[in-house]
């Protein structure tokens, strides 16, 4: 599973989001990306101090894309060793 989100929205801002995130045990795991036009060791540390995966600019379209992908094919393979590890025990 992945999140995206941007530090600053209307009713809760990123940080907080991820913070609950964090806090709660099904969400607790999750590959949270802050994707923010804000930059500065400030948000640095606060996408750090609430237990951000990744802190992406918004200028930088590429290295999100390249983000997404990597996951996603982090996801597959992961997928594909659990259905190989679960037909190894199945013929045991």
């Amino acid at each position: 599973l992945m999140m995206v989100t941007d530090a600053e929205m209307p009713e809760m801002d990123g940080y907080r989001l991820t913070a609950e995130c964090r806090s709660s045990s099904p969400l607790k795991s999750i590959y949270i990306a802050m994707h923010t036009s804000l930059s500065g060791d400030f948000n640095k540390y606060m996408v750090e101090k609430v237990g951000c995966d990744a802190f992406i600019s918004k200028f930088e379209a590429d290295a999100l894309a390249k983000m997404v992908l990597q996951r996603l094919n982090d996801f597959r393979a992961a997928q594909t060793s659990e259905v190989s590890s679960q037909s190894v025990n199945s013929t045991s």
